[in-house]
Order: structure tokens, then C-alpha cells, then sequence
């Protein structure tokens, strides 16, 4: 008997002694606060935007690199923008003039027979072979100065043939926008036309631009131009002493 109540004490005791389950306790007023997700994938850095090209210049004046022989001013020599006629030249001459005459011209004796400078013909005048305007006689170098000149025949073929030409209106101004086959990037040409013999012809409708070229062939006389009116762009020649403009360009 006494091993029975023994043994019932025992039991009692050890149930007595069990620790509980216990938790811990919660706040009614907790929210669950969400896990944030991680971004998905690599994330590329914001970049700030880059700053504003500027119009690249030589010497102050504006170009355009059209993925030719040379890079070609943005406005003709005498402008400040591409809609503006600029000045007009004698072939040979840097400075404007109110007479474009054989009479005025400067490298002749006031007759085109009688040329003192640019001649590869005996019956045109003094002989001296020069086909190409020395820099001393170019507009461009002389107006802009730095590395700037006028274009030869060969560089306005280029650009004549590896160019698209549309012609359009810039701020009310006709002519062409020369776009480059290269790189596509384009200069635009007014239609100034030509002055002679103290009239101004063709302004609007027609461009003229000298090169620093004469003809090759005969007569010495004459010197090469882009010529262009709304449906064609062409070479040609002409007197030397016509006013037109010119188009500078860099090596």
C-alpha cells in the first residue's frame, strides 16, 4: 500500500513541474510590416544629358563637316547666317565693289584680251600659267583669314555629286539644301544671284558661286561656278569680273 501512494506522489510531482507552452505576448495595435521586393534585373545608372553641341568654328566662323575632301562654311563670306547673301566678288578680288566691269576689273587692262594675272592663253594676255587663285587673291583667306579659302572646281564637283539638292525656303529666303551622301548631315545655299554692271540678276531665283578656278580650257577669261536655279544644279564659267559669291571652305 505504502508503494502504491509512493508512486501516485510521484506522478503528481512531475506533472506539476512541466513547463507550459508559453508565447510570447503580442500588440494588438502591430501591424505586419511588408518585406520590400528586390529590383528585378540589372539597373542602369541614370546619366545626366549631355550638354548642348556647340556649331564647330575656325576662326570664328562656323562649319559643317559633310564627310567630304573638306569641311564647308555654314553662310557664304559676308553673312552671319545661312539665309544671308553675303558679299559679292570679282574672281580674283577680296574686297565688294559698286562697278563689276571689265573697266574696274583688277588683273586686266580694261579688256578681257588683255589679262595681267590667270592667264594660260598668249592671245588672252600675259601668260603665267596660274589656274588656281593664290591665297593672296582669295576672298575667303582674305575676309576670314586662319585656314579658310575658296573652293577649287574639283571640291565643288564633289560637292555637287556626292550631295542630294532640295531646294526650299529658309526664313523666306529660296535655295538649296545640300545634304551629304556620307554622313547626312547638310549646308544650306542661298539663291543670290549675280551683280553686273551695277544690276543685281536672278536674286531669289538663281545662285551663282565662284571657285578658285579658271576654265582649263579656253578662254582664260572666264572662271568656274556652281550654277544652280530651282530644277538644276550645274558647272559653268563665266567673266571673270562678275560679282558673286563665294562659299569658303577648310582642309
Amino acid at each position: 500500500m505504502k508503494r502504491i501512494l509512493f508512486y501516485l506522489f510521484a506522478c503528481l510531482f512531475c506533472v506539476a513541474c512541466e513547463s507550459p507552452d508559453v508565447q510570447p505576448p503580442t500588440n494588438e495595435n502591430q501591424t505586419e510590416q511588408e518585406t520590400p521586393t528586390p529590383p528585378q534585373g540589372p539597373q542602369e545608372e541614370e546619366k545626366p544629358a549631355p550638354p548642348e553641341e556647340l556649331p564647330a568654328n575656325a576662326n570664328g566662323y562656323e562649319y559643317v563637316d559633310l564627310g567630304l575632301s573638306v569641311k564647308w562654311a555654314s553662310y557664304n563670306v559676308g553673312a552671319n547666317k545661312p539665309e544671308e547673301y553675303g558679299y559679292y566678288f570679282a574672281w580674283g578680288e577680296v574686297t565688294p565693289t559698286d562697278d563689276y566691269s571689265w573697266e574696274a576689273y583688277k588683273w586686266c587692262e580694261s579688256d578681257w584680251t588683255k589679262l595681267t594675272k590667270y592667264c594660260v592663253n598668249a592671245d588672252m594676255g600675259v601668260v603665267d600659267n596660274k589656274k588656281v587663285l593664290d591665297l593672296a587673291d582669295d576672298a575667303a583667306r582674305a575676309n576670314w583669314g586662319g585656314d579658310w579659302r575658296m573652293p577649287t572646281v574639283l571640291e565643288q564637283d564633289e560637292l555637287r555629286e556626292q550631295c542630294t539638292w532640295q531646294w526650299t525656303v529658309v526664313n523666306g529666303v529660296n535655295g538649296y539644301k545640300v545634304i551629304s551622301s556620307k554622313n547626312g548631315n547638310f549646308i544650306f545655299l542661298p539663291a543670290a544671284g549675280w551683280k553686273n554692271d551695277g544690276f543685281i540678276s536672278r536674286q531669289g531665283t538663281n545662285g551663282a558661286y565662284w571657285s578658285a578656278s579658271i576654265l582649263a580650257e579656253w578662254p582664260s577669261s572666264s572662271a568656274e561656278y556652281i550654277s544652280f536655279y530651282d530644277k538644276n544644279v550645274i558647272k559653268h564659267n563665266i567673266f571673270r569680273y562678275f560679282g558673286q559669291v563665294v562659299r569658303a571652305v577648310l582642309p
